[in-house]
């Protein structure tokens, strides 16, 4: 199959995921090879802005994309926060996606 790019990066927080995020994700497929989503907010603790850890967005994403995953065209990583550094948090995007 033909794609339009190599790789694709999606960034949310997926707190929680939803028919939005699942049909970003389905087009990105569509058009990249290899999506790398990266889930922010991966090192807050829970509270009402943040109710899932990591792992359950983790999981979240895993079950509804388990298929691709497995095929290794979508690859999920922790993106932490960096406040008051943009720079730093940058810095991250990139090294994850690297």
């Amino acid at each position: 199959m033909e794609y339009e790019a190599d790789y694709g990066v999606f960034i949310g927080r997926f707190q929680p995921l939803h028919a939005g995020h699942e049909h970003i994700i389905r087009d990105a497929l569509d058009r990249v090879a290899k999506l790398i989503v990266l889930v922010g907010s991966a090192n807050i603790a829970r509270d009402a802005r943040n109710p899932f850890t990591f792992a359950e967005r983790e999981h979240m994403l895993r079950t509804s994309f388990a298929y691709e995953v497995a095929q290794g065209r979508l690859v999920i990583e922790p993106l932490n926060d960096h406040f008051y550094s943009d720079t730093a948090w940058m810095t991250e995007v990139q090294r994850r996606v690297k």
